[in-house]
């Protein structure tokens, strides 16, 4: 008597992941077998892939993978398809090198019988096109092949020189310079100059130099338009504009004497300067009595006292200004009064 043991039939699962790729994707096989002799059950693959069960693959081309499953005994075999479109081939061509953010311009041209589309900018446009861009600057191009669907991207960087950029302070950074000020100092911040000027707004300018802060003198207050222009050595350029504020300068002149000899000349207490906003004059007598207050243009002592002229003597004032900026200034002091 024989006994013939006969195992059971070999089962399988097959999994693909993808069986349809853009050119570079990822897909993956898995495979699951049962029954059978169990211990001894091989995965052989074809297209030179190790006998693993899961394979990850990412062909080049359209591939059919064969598979044989084996127990020492028995055998089955099984193929997956994966159809991969082709890559998506073009060239570049980019503009001539311009001033930095400048209009330049991209094209990509197609390299194979694709029907493609660029996405430029959140703009859809043909190959072919001119795809427009401020130089110097790095945008990103997204390719699609619309038969597929399948795109690829790329980064372009429309040809540019570097940086030229004005740029300068004025010290002392106030909103007013004063008049009395030494000399007011420009500094430089520029970005890829080499040569250009200072124009100071008084009518007066000088060459630029890079790193160079130059100091200005103004001989008068007001407004001056600060000028710098620079270039590089491919000709591009770039000007900066601000206004200096030079304040009016704040001066009284008081006299020390007054005489009532209707000479016109130096017959009344008058106050004078640059700066005032507003002026009062207090005039007093020996005892500390107020004998006159003025205010601005009507501040003037003709050196009375209820109409009549006082006697020969000093006599003390006191003098409060409201300069054009705000701030308020207290002057004390004594005339003499000459008959």
């Amino acid at each position: 008597t024989a006994t013939v043991f006969v195992a059971p039939a070999i089962g399988y699962s097959l999994f693909v992941s993808r069986d349809t790729l853009c050119y570079g994707e990822v897909t993956s096989m898995l495979v699951n077998a049962y029954g059978g002799n169990g211990n001894l059950i091989t995965y052989t693959w074809n297209q030179g892939l190790p006998p693993l069960q899961q394979q990850i693959i990412s062909p080049e081309v359209s591939t059919v993978y064969q598979l044989e499953i084996s127990d020492g005994c028995a055998r089955i075999r099984d193929t997956v398809s994966i159809t991969v479109f082709p890559e998506i081939l073009f060239n570049v061509s980019l503009s001539e090198p311009a001033c930095y953010g400048e209009l330049g311009f991209a094209e990509i041209n197609s390299g194979n019988a694709g029907n493609y589309e660029v996405l430029w900018r959140g703009d859809l446009y043909e190959m072919n096109m001119q795809l427009p861009g401020e130089s110097s600057r790095t945008y990103m191009a997204v390719v699609t092949d619309t038969s597929s669907g399948c795109s690829v991207d790329t980064t372009i960087t429309i040809p540019g020189y570097p940086l030229v950029q004005a740029l300068f302070a004025i010290s002392p950074n106030e909103e007013c310079v004063s008049f009395d000020q030494d000399s007011v100092r420009f500094i430089d911040l520029s970005t890829g100059g080499f040569s250009g000027s200072w124009s100071f707004g008084d009518g007066t300018s000088e060459p630029y130099q890079d790193g160079i802060n130059p100091a200005h003198d103004y001989d008068t207050y007001g407004i001056f338009p600060i000028v710098l222009e620079i270039s590089d050595t491919n000709g591009c350029s770039s000007k900066l504009e601000k206004n200096l504020c030079i304040q009016q300068p704040f001066r009284l002149y008081i006299p020390t004497a007054i005489t009532l000899n209707n000479d016109l000349m130096n017959d009344v207490l008058l106050v004078q300067g640059t700066g005032i906003k507003q002026l009062d004059l207090f005039v007093y007598n020996r005892m500390g009595n107020e004998i006159w207050h003025g205010r601005n243009g009507d501040h003037a002592w003709d050196g009375k006292f209820q109409g009549r002229e006082v006697q020969s003597g000093v006599y003390a004032f006191v003098v409060e200004v409201e300069w054009v900026d705000g701030t308020l200034f207290t002057k004390a002091g004594t005339v003499t009064v000459i008959r």
